[in-house]
Order: C-alpha cells, then sequence, then structure tokens
C-alpha cells in the first residue's frame, strides 16, 4: 500500500499549521504521529513542545551540520503520520540532496503518511507528491 505525500510550501507558520491541524486529526484515529522540524531558531517552533503532546524532534541546523544523520532517524517508520517540517532548510544548507530526498520520501510512503513543508516551491517534491497546496499571508 502507498500512503498520500502532501506537499506545502509558502507561509511556514502557515503550512505548518495546517500540517499540526491535520497530525491531530490523525492523533484522533489512533494513528502514531511524528514530528521533525528543521529549526533555524524559530521561537514560535522551540515552544511546541510545552504545548503539544506529539512526538516532537526539533532538528537544529547547527547539529545537522555537526553530524546528525537525519537519514538515519527517520528510516524504518511504519505506520506513522510524519511531518517533516521545512525541508528547504536541509537543501540549502546541503544537509541532504534533492534526489536523495526524493529516494527516501518514496521509500516512507509505502509504509506512512508524510506531510512536507517548505518556504520555497521545490519542483521535485511536488511532481512527487499527492497533493500540493500554497500557503500565503496577506
Amino acid at each position: 500500500m502507498k500512503y498520500f505525500i502532501h506537499f506545502y510550501y509558502g507561509n511556514r507558520k502557515e503550512a505548518f499549521y495546517t500540517a499540526l491541524g491535520t497530525a491531530i486529526r490523525a492523533k484522533g484515529h489512533s494513528l502514531a504521529v511524528k514530528f521533525f522540524l528543521i529549526d533555524k531558531q524559530y521561537q514560535w517552533i522551540t515552544h511546541l513542545k510545552k504545548i503539544f503532546s506529539f512526538a516532537i524532534n526539533i532538528l537544529n541546523l547547527t547539529d545537522l551540520k555537526k553530524g546528525y544523520n537525519f537519514r538515519n532517524n527517520i528510516t524504518g517508520l511504519r505506520d506513522t503520520f510524519l511531518v517533516i517540517a521545512n525541508i528547504d532548510l536541509l537543501l540549502e544548507e546541503e544537509i541532504v540532496k534533492i534526489d536523495e530526498l526524493i529516494s527516501l520520501l518514496s521509500i516512507l510512503s509505502t509504509d506512512n503518511e508524510i506531510i512536507v513543508t517548505s518556504l520555497s516551491y521545490l519542483q521535485k517534491i511536488a511532481d512527487l507528491a499527492d497533493y500540493v497546496s500554497f500557503f500565503s499571508v496577506n
């Protein structure tokens, strides 16, 4: 079975809050929920652990550059609703390459529902995704 990949891009907060709302719904249906938030010192992200009872992994770019292996920590997940927020930061910092990310998402989607968020539109992720949505704040 293949699960859906959602790609939300544009305004970081709005894309994330939409992913959060969907994750809350998934948790209400007894699905395991796991978050990986790529943090570039966004204050609104660091307060999430205090507010929600989800498994939230906040990955600081500095730690990622020092060798934290992002791929090893999401490989092997099964039957999980997975949110990977701010994926563009991993790509910009060259912590992961786009083709490697696409391969990883393809493998993960066989066993997990996935939401990926990004500030910018990423064509290869959009091509892979089952659902793509743009978020903007006026």
